[in-house]
């Protein structure tokens, strides 16, 4: 399962960090300059700039 927050940068500094051993690094993109990635992120994230389903994709059997 894979959980999606929809967040904004709040403050002067905006720098993203990992903040848990899990991540090994954060940073910030553009929409329109994001790195490769699977095409269920890809959605995801369309959904949620255009305020679409909050669920993406089809359950599993």
């Amino acid at each position: 399962m894979d959980t999606a927050l929809l967040c904004r940068a709040v403050g002067e500094s905006g720098c993203a960090h990992a903040a848990d051993d899990e991540n090994t690094e954060a940073r910030w993109f553009p929409v329109d300059r994001m790195p490769e990635m699977s095409e269920r992120f890809r959605q995801t994230i369309s959904a949620a700039l255009t305020g679409g389903p909050t669920r993406v994709g089809t359950p599993s059997k």
